[in-house]
């Protein structure tokens, strides 16, 4: 191969013959790195893609398993008898289920985006965003994780009583609230028809908790034993103070064993103390009628009826029988 090269110095052109593998050897070599590259940057491609591809039909699958599991748990939602709402960190309305439809009297689309104190009447109404706002800022739940009793409003403006439980749940770093709603008025007018029902046969109610010991008595229970609202702490304690002293072990046995589920019911007959400072006859019985997940007791209710007479006339025959005992 002739090759030739111009010599500034010498101020002429140079020619001489060159053997042809060595005059293309560099140029074979930048030719098998460039051809080395290509194929390296082919097989990466291949590669990506089939890495990419994969990655795509994983995602797309499990998009398609995250829609199947959002459609079964929609159906759920959509067809459970207890109201369900979700609603975002400012209360704005998320998601309103068809049981929420039927107890509220709105629509799914009139309520969306609307914040959920629309559902509320005075004074929660205009204190619902403090109280989100304040669990926000200190993260002490009050409502949250327990069930509670409140009054909601209609869609006509109509109030009716509910049992609310409120969970907290995080999608991507938002907070959102679980609210399940349950009309509570079929409860209530029963519970008030038994209460007339006792009351009417001479016996006071009560309503304990045994988990906080909060326990309410009837206006007749009250009345029955001479005592007024303000009396008595909400405490069983309270009426623990005015069970005789003598009785005391007793009816804390007794109790005691029902809770632990030994017997269907609570049944005793003791002595109380009226206000007027006698000491009166009492035939108390009761049930647990709650439970918690854990099978521990949550609400026990019960009547308590005086029969102080009736101990009077019990006495009184004893004390005749023995007295003609004597005589005999």
């Amino acid at each position: 191969v002739g090759a030739w090269t111009w010599d500034k110095a010498l101020e002429m052109g140079l020619a001489t013959e060159i053997d042809y593998a060595e005059a293309y050897s560099s140029f074979k070599t930048t030719r098998l790195t460039i051809l080395a590259l290509v194929l390296s940057m082919i097989a990466l491609f291949c590669v990506f893609t089939i890495a990419h591809t994969s990655a795509i039909r994983k995602k797309v699958s499990a998009l398609e398993s995250l829609h199947a599991k959002e459609t079964h748990m929609s159906g759920l939602v959509d067809n459970v008898i207890d109201g369900i709402i979700t609603i975002d960190s400012k209360g704005i309305i998320q998601s309103f289920n068809p049981a929420a439809e039927r107890l509220f009297g709105y629509k799914k689309e009139e309520v969306l985006g609307q914040n959920a104190s629309i559902l509320m009447p005075s004074p929660h109404k205009e204190k619902h965003d403090e109280y989100l706002q304040n669990y926000l800022n200190t993260r002490k739940p009050k409502i949250i994780g327990v069930s509670r009793d409140l009054v909601a409003r209609k869609k006509n403006g109509a109030l009716f009583p509910m049992n609310l439980s409120v969970a907290q749940m995080t999608f991507e770093d938002s907070h959102h609230f679980i609210g399940i709603i349950r009309d509570t008025t079929d409860k209530i007018i029963n519970e008030q028809r038994l209460t007339l029902a006792l009351e009417i046969h001479n016996g006071g109610t009560w309503d304990w908790n045994p988990t906080t010991n909060e326990v309410t008595f009837s206006a007749h229970w009250l009345k029955t034993y001479g005592y007024s609202p303000s009396d008595l702490e909400p405490d069983f304690k309270s009426w623990l103070s005015l069970v005789h002293p003598d009785d005391l072990p007793m009816i804390n046995a007794l109790i005691q064993t029902h809770l632990d589920g030994k017997t269907t019911k609570y049944s005793c007959v003791y002595r109380i103390r009226h206000k007027s400072g006698e000491w009166r006859w009492s035939y108390d019985q009761g049930m647990v009628v709650s439970w918690d997940a854990n099978g521990r007791p949550l609400r026990m209710v019960g009547i308590d009826t005086d029969i102080t007479e009736v101990k009077q006339t019990e006495e009184e025959l004893i004390k005749s029988r023995n007295e003609l005992r004597k005589l005999t």
